[in-house]
């Protein structure tokens, strides 16, 4: 009797399968960039760091819109923004704020502690499977959001 039910246990097993095997990766550490559109020539580089869950993003050709002014477009550097989820569909969620921002100046991202530069409000969502993204946050007395493809 027991030999029949350790061989419809197994059988059961081996015919359902286990959920695991199902649900897709979670996301890959590494670098995803967006694609490069030459309407907005902001473009983006989200690098995973999922063992600390973090999220360094750069922000290439930024522009600020403060009030009825705009600053110059710059390169920033948005430095270990917690990833607060992942999914098994590919999504991966950042959320953030009071983070130190970089500039880039010259070949180097030199830091901007100054508190008018802190990068407030972070939101970004990835999805890697989709291959999409979104973010907004604050800084510099302005606001800035965007939506795109990723390479």
């Amino acid at each position: 009797m027991l030999l029949l039910s350790l061989v419809a246990m197994t059988m059961y097993l081996s015919c359902c399968g286990s959920d695991e095997k199902d649900e897709p990766e979670v996301v890959p550490e590494g670098t995803y960039a967006s694609v490069y559109t030459s309407e907005n020539d902001t473009h983006y580089e989200y690098t995973l760091d999922m063992e600390h869950q973090l999220c360094t993003i750069t922000v290439h050709n930024v522009v600020f819109t403060i009030g009825e002014r705009q600053s110059p477009a710059m390169t920033i550097r948005i430095p270990n923004a917690a990833i607060v989820s992942t999914s098994h569909t590919g999504a991966v969620t950042i959320e953030d704020t009071n983070i130190a921002p970089e500039m880039l100046r010259g070949s180097d991202f030199v830091p901007m502690p100054d508190v008018q530069y802190i990068v407030t409000d972070l939101r970004a969502t990835l999805n890697a499977v989709e291959k999409t993204f979104a973010i907004t946050f604050k800084c510099h007395g302005g606001e800035f959001s965007d939506t795109g493809k990723l390479q």
